[in-house]
């Protein structure tokens, strides 16, 4: 006949403590698994703005050529080129997690966007602007500049750069480009929050090609009419804020 079981308070203390711990670990691997279904969505669909904005550029683009003549849509051509490159970039650092790049492509995106509005809003200047660009060669030129102004002048001469939002917007973009301990623990904060910066980095960087893309609509420069019905700026801009809002609010 089997012993009867005496069940001590010190025993249902312990059985009570082991209940609490399996149920704190449910809820860590519940969270832990609602986090990474939430970002395995974000990521979906950053990667989907990003291969969007590709095609429908690409359609709106499609017939043009490169030249070697000196002219707006020469220079335009070799942005736009360039955009193509940094879209493709924009979502490798998804992928395979690379913080670093993402924070390298959007101060250059970044610096691209001042100097197309130094270029090309101030239309008494954007030709000759266009010819020093155009016919500068960085590898002839020791001082490597293609311009008398350096990059805070040329925001400071184009009144359409808000030199507040400049400054501190630049600064946060450099904060990771340059050797410092922040940089080298970039990857290192916990996938959380790497995760999360990689996402909203790379969303500002749509956002600013976007503002490219909208002053050339607005401008009338590269795109005919029917060029600009192949890019639906609008949607694209709400689904790049939509990804923003609730990245800021996880």
């Amino acid at each position: 006949m089997a012993a009867p079981v005496h069940t001590t308070k010190k025993s249902l203390d312990r059985s009570e403590t082991a209940i609490k711990k399996d149920f704190s670990y449910l809820i860590v691997c519940k969270i832990s698994i609602t986090y990474q279904q939430m970002y395995q969505k974000q990521k979906n669909e950053t990667i989907e703005l990003l291969q969007g904005l590709f095609r429908q550029l690409e359609s709106a683009s499609k017939n043009k050529l490169s030249t070697n003549d000196i002219t707006p849509d020469r220079l335009l051509w070799e942005i736009y080129n360039k955009i193509f490159t940094i879209l493709v970039t924009c979502e490798n650092c998804i992928v395979f997690k690379d913080s670093l790049t993402c924070h390298l492509i959007a101060r250059y995106t970044y610096e691209m966007l001042v100097v197309f509005k130094y270029i090309f809003l101030d239309k008494s200047k954007t030709q000759e602007r266009i010819e020093k660009f155009l016919t500068f060669s960085q590898f002839k030129n020791t001082e490597r500049m293609w311009t008398d102004k350096t990059f805070a002048q040329m925001v400071n001469d184009t009144p359409e750069i808000n030199a507040g939002f400049h400054k501190d917007h630049y600064r946060n973009l450099s904060n990771f480009a340059h050797p410092t301990m922040d940089s080298f623990l970039l990857n290192r904060r916990g996938d959380k929050p790497e995760f999360s910066m990689i996402l909203n980095t790379n969303l500002l960087t749509v956002r600013t090609i976007l503002e490219i893309v909208k002053i050339c609509f607005e401008q009338n420069l590269y795109f005919d009419d029917n060029q600009k019905s192949k890019i639906n700026i609008a949607a694209l801009f709400l689904v790049a804020d939509n990804i923003m809002k609730e990245l800021l609010v996880k």
